[in-house]
Order: structure tokens, then sequence, then C-alpha cells
């Protein structure tokens, strides 16, 4: 007896919907580990649920550690760097006149929104 075709498209109940991520998200990273096994490969993976919870698997600690914390590393400099330059192209466009007060405003800038 063969398996029932599932229908691929979005499942409309909430509660159906969470209970298939997770068991499908099991299932992802128990073929992420077998291949990983299988072929001595190194594998990473990252997926995000529906509320934006990071589920993830790597075949080393090393991955683990990077991956984990790429996501946040990259949104702190996009937010950094945004910030920096707004208040950069802000400082030039008010007090362009006076050179000291722009290079003390930037520099001040950069210190403050520094890790």
């Amino acid at each position: 007896m063969t398996r029932k075709k599932i229908q691929i498209k979005k499942i409309d109940n909430i509660s159906s919907r969470q209970v298939t991520f997770s068991k499908r998200r099991k299932g992802l990273f128990k073929k992420a580990q077998e291949l990983s096994t299988l072929c001595d490969a190194d594998v990473a993976l990252m997926v995000f649920s529906a509320t934006n919870k990071l589920f993830e698997y790597a075949s080393s600690r090393y991955y683990f550690i990077s991956i984990s914390h790429y996501i946040y590393i990259y949104i702190y400099i996009y937010i950094y760097i945004y910030i920096y330059i707004y208040i950069y192209i802000y400082i030039y466009i008010y007090i362009y006149s006076s050179m000291y007060v722009y290079i003390y405003i930037s520099l001040y800038a950069l210190l403050c929104f520094c890790p």
C-alpha cells in the first residue's frame, strides 16, 4: 500500500501548520545529519519558524557557533552603518560651513555607536 500524495500548499489551520512544521523540521535535520555522516560533509542548516524563531543544525561545532550569531551580527552591522551614515549626512547638510564642528560631531557619532 502506498502513501497518499500530499498537496503542497499552505496549511490553513494554524495548529496543524505548527505540528507539520515541527515534524518536517525534525525530518530535515535528520536528513542533514545522515548526509553529514554518510558523505563526510560539513552541513549547516538554518530554519526560521513563522514566529521568526531560529532552529539550526551544524555537523561541527565551528559551524554551529558561526551560524547562531551570523544573523544577529548582520543586523547589528546594518543598523550601525545606517545610523552612522544618517548622522554623517545630517551633519554635513546643516553644519558644512564649520569644519571643526563637523569633524568633532562625526567622530563623536562614531564613538557612540562603536561596539
